[in-house]
């Protein structure tokens, strides 16, 4: 039988640097995928539209998963955590292994004694990922379903309470971004990876005969 994809959101502390860091779960109970376009359409004077085209949206991922002082091993039927961050890094358009990365979640801790834990596990996780909705970082992320590059933290949601004082239940709301490179003949290309940015950044300026620069 084929191994489920290991849930994880990598990305570049700083672009281009090619130092990823990776936030995994102890578990993810449910992850939902929506994708939608958005028929246009012209009310015409007899009392009907006309729909001339369609506009797509971004696709957005929920995430319904758990974080715990506690961490497990990777379930049997599961990718291993390497297998996984390596397709990301690659999908990504990056290199890297990962035991050079930054990591925070279940990756980050080393089973010795599933007994004992520690709540330092989940405080980072929980302030790194306040960080990613803050800054916005583009992040990639690897679902059960699909892989998405070029992806914001769009929100999270924790609800705390006395009987899960010692996990972190977190809600995850993601949206793939579709990055538009002007061309000279008036299309347009996407961009396929985050080390992609200043191209596209200045692509766009070029075209547009913009300076952003401030000076």
């Amino acid at each position: 039988m084929a191994k489920l994809n290991e849930c994880l959101i990598i990305w570049e502390e700083d672009k281009g640097s090619n130092k990823w860091s990776a936030l995994s779960f102890d578990a993810v109970l449910t992850e939902g995928h929506q994708g939608e376009n958005i028929v246009t359409s012209f009310p015409v004077s007899k009392g009907f539209n006309i729909n001339e085209h369609t506009i797509r949206q971004n696709a957005k991922i929920r995430l319904k998963a758990v974080l715990s002082s506690i961490s497990n091993p990777t379930y049997v039927n599961q990718q291993t955590f390497e297998a996984a961050f390596a397709h990301l890094v690659i999908q990504a358009g990056g290199t890297g292994e990962l035991e050079n990365a930054d990591k925070y979640g279940r990756v980050d801790y080393e089973v010795t004694d599933v007994a004992s834990g520690s709540l330092d596990k989940v405080q980072r996780a929980f302030i790194k990922i306040k960080q990613l909705v803050q800054i916005g970082t583009v992040v990639h992320v690897l679902t059960i379903r699909e892989t998405y590059t070029n992806s914001v933290l769009r929100s999270y949601d924790v609800n705390n309470d006395v009987n899960n004082a010692y996990a972190l239940p977190i809600n995850l709301l993601i949206e793939q971004l579709i990055i538009a490179i002007p061309e000279t003949d008036g299309t347009q290309t996407a961009a396929t990876s985050d080390t992609q940015a200043e191209a596209v950044l200045n692509s766009f300026n070029a075209a547009f005969d913009l300076d952003l620069t401030g000076e």
